[in-house]
């Protein structure tokens, strides 16, 4: 039987990326849990909106100043599991899964597949733009656009199994996990 998938994200004012950014992981994901904290743009209005039209959406609200990162996503993994999910996918608003050589659907397969009983780290290149000298007065859109590799890193996927039997936590955003007492 397929792996039941979890999405969570925490956002702020992310209004510009949002729907994409739901619409895109629903493709790949059982469900969604936003948690927001203190949009002040539209953020929470369209996400409203896809819930009311029936997308399985969950919005936490975060109204608070002083929150800590990885304590609000690790909450947001135990929402995920307690609402079924046997592989938790945490990402950012501005990520999107993509297989070079196939679609959405093709990712979701992979993660239907992947062992609850194992958590992942996967590789996680981050890049810059690089402003090109040739053409400076050309309107940007036309630019060939380039970019710089900054540095690898590593996104998570979270096991069910693996996450409460090892009493894991993930760490610094969503890029690392270790035991607790590590």
């Amino acid at each position: 039987m397929a792996n039941r998938i979890g999405a969570v994200v925490m956002m702020k004012n992310e209004s510009d990326i949002v729907e994409s950014f739901g619409r895109h992981i629903l493709q790949i994901a059982d469900f969604l849990i936003i948690a927001d904290h203190m949009s002040t743009d539209r953020t929470r209005e369209i996400v409203q909106k896809m819930i009311d039209e029936g997308l399985p959406i969950h919005l936490k609200l975060i109204d608070q100043i002083d929150v800590f990162h990885e304590h609000v996503f690790n909450s947001l993994i135990n929402q995920a599991f307690e609402l079924g999910a046997d592989i938790v996918l945490p990402v950012d608003a501005d990520e999107f899964f993509v297989k070079l050589d196939g679609d959405a659907k093709d990712v979701r397969r992979i993660f239907q597949n992947l062992d609850p009983h194992e958590s992942y780290s996967i590789p996680w290149c981050n890049f810059k733009f690089v402003e090109p000298d040739s053409d400076r007065d050309k309107f940007l859109f036309a630019r060939q656009l380039s970019f710089e590799k900054v540095n690898d890193l590593y996104k998570v996927i979270v096991g069910r199994d693996s996450y409460i039997q090892n009493d894991f936590f993930v760490l610094r955003g969503n890029h690392h996990i270790a035991k607790k007492d590590q």
